[in-house]
């Protein structure tokens, strides 16, 4: 996968000398004063090459256009792969490990995540989604997850605590009447346990939790301040709980709704897995948000030599091999890649206007033969120029 997508920046890196990008208008004049040299700037990594910074750059404001005209997400959903989902064991051969068959686990959870998508924009299972954002990311361990935002029409959205605890739970469920659902919130739902018992989790910093577990009891559901809501998690035990929980090193652990990460109920019994659900509250967070979603992996460049001050300008202006270097990728995520399932969706599509000022749209060009063509045929056409043309 990395030489399948090496080969548009490669092309890219060898013709950095010859393609130059300017204003229309400022090659006419150039080409009108007979100048030895063609204006422009080196073109770097465009925005249609995924995982360049431009890339994540462009799908930040596209989401954060949705905002503008929809107005905040209404929900943050994290979906993540089962590697003992029966479509994936089924598969595997005797004692065959899941993380030896990335190619089963890509396919698998794209089916998953289709249906998903089906339940959610076509059979409203939270709602009738107006607006909704999806990128999908793949753990170190080689699980692929999806993250969401989903933006509700105005009368689906959820503005009363009750209309919170009718499509999202933080509690673990009566063993007795529920015990499927008990399996499973308690197999894939359960945070940590952290701190105390078990500082060494990856959660943990500076002898906190990041995620600010355990949560508060509360008897009642409430809006906050802050990201996500404040949901009920009742002192009061059902059948079923508390639970013990094994950590690292054998220490069993009694855990209560303290430690539940919220989910609908119906999705959780439906896919069998990770699947976190939060209300987003605070207009505050949107931004937050999308930049979370559209953060890209994890990257670590080392590069160990002593340039001159020269070599490090270049480096710094390299994006290609930044590009290149920085990134971390998974088995999974090059299968996923290969198959070319999306790596993200977004609904009402956006696309983006090129603005600028008449006779000034940026176009490339390699050779003084090549811009003379370019002059000659006019001003090209430009998203922004097409959007007048469609509003005459």
């Amino acid at each position: 996968m990395a030489k399948i997508e090496s080969h548009r920046p490669r092309w890219i890196c060898n013709n950095q000398k010859s393609i130059k990008a300017e204003k229309y208008k400022v090659i006419v004049d150039a080409l009108n004063s007979d100048a030895e040299m063609l204006p422009g700037r080196l073109t770097i990594l465009p925005p249609s090459i995924y995982g360049s910074p431009w890339w994540y750059a462009k799908e930040f404001q596209d989401a954060m256009a949705l905002v503008r005209i929809k107005g905040k997400p209404d929900f943050f959903l994290t979906f993540t792969c089962n590697p003992k989902w029966p479509e994936i064991t089924g598969s595997l051969f005797e004692s065959q490990p899941a993380h030896q068959r990335p190619d089963i686990i890509a396919r698998v959870f794209s089916m998953k995540v289709e249906a998903l998508l089906t339940d959610l924009l076509k059979h409203d299972i939270l709602g009738h989604v107006g607006a909704y954002v999806m990128v999908k990311e793949t753990q170190k361990r080689h699980l692929p997850h999806i993250h969401m935002l989903l933006t509700m029409v105005p009368r689906d959205k959820p503005r009363t605590s009750t209309d919170i605890d009718r499509v999202v739970s933080a509690e673990i469920p009566n063993s007795n009447t529920n015990p499927e659902l008990h399996r499973i919130v308690t197999s894939h739902m359960i945070h940590g346990p952290c701190g105390e018992w078990n500082n060494a989790s990856p959660c943990m910093a500076d002898q906190k939790c990041t995620k600010h577990y355990p949560k508060v009891l509360r008897e009642k559901t409430s809006f906050s301040e802050d990201s996500y809501s404040l949901y009920r998690r009742r002192a009061e035990t059902a059948p079923g709980t508390p639970i013990m929980k094994t950590i690292r090193g054998g220490v069993n652990v009694s855990v209560n709704n303290a430690w539940v990460v919220p989910y609908n109920p119906y999705i959780l019994l439906r896919y069998n897995t990770h699947i976190n659900l939060e209300i987003v509250c605070a207009i505050t967070s949107v931004k937050y948000l999308y930049q979370f979603l559209e953060k890209g992996p994890d990257q670590c460049l080392v590069r160990l030599d002593v340039p001159d001050e020269e070599t490090r300008q270049a480096l710094r202006r390299d994006g290609v091999t930044q590009y290149e270097l920085g990134r971390y990728i998974t088995a999974s995520e090059a299968y996923w890649r290969i198959y070319d399932f999306p790596i993200q969706r977004k609904q009402p599509p956006v696309q983006m206007l090129t603005v600028h000022l008449e006779d000034e749209q940026v176009i490339t060009f390699n050779d003084q033969g090549a811009a003379h063509d370019l002059v000659d045929s006019g001003p090209p056409a430009t998203t922004l120029t097409a959007f007048f043309d469609a509003m005459i």
